[in-house]
């Protein structure tokens, strides 16, 4: 995780040094992950170098948030599962046996 924080911010100072410092609002504003390829189409007036290095730091910024996100999900799945367990078990024993 402090890897992510430290890619996050590298990318975050690139793209205010940049002059891009919509991104780092829009990341700082939860408001990612973004489209690079409508990045892409948006800043088609750069040079291909220029623009392979903003949308380097915009996928590194969408992958720090995708990792942001996954621990969530996994417990979120761990606890539905844990739930459905629960309640297939409950299920289970208030049927009556039909053993006589």
């Amino acid at each position: 995780m402090l890897i992510t924080k430290i890619e996050a911010k590298e990318a975050c100072d690139w793209l205010r040094a940049a002059g891009f410092p919509q991104y780092v609002q829009l990341f700082k504003d939860r408001r990612f992950p973004i489209d690079v390829e409508w990045a892409k189409r948006d800043h088609d007036f750069l040079d291909k170098d220029a623009l392979d290095s903003l949308c380097r730091r915009l996928s590194t910024l969408n992958k720090c948030v995708e990792m942001r996100l996954e621990p969530r999900r996994s417990k979120h799945r761990v606890s539905v599962e844990s739930d459905d367990r629960v309640t297939h078990t409950q299920q289970d024993s208030s049927y009556p046996s039909s053993r006589s």
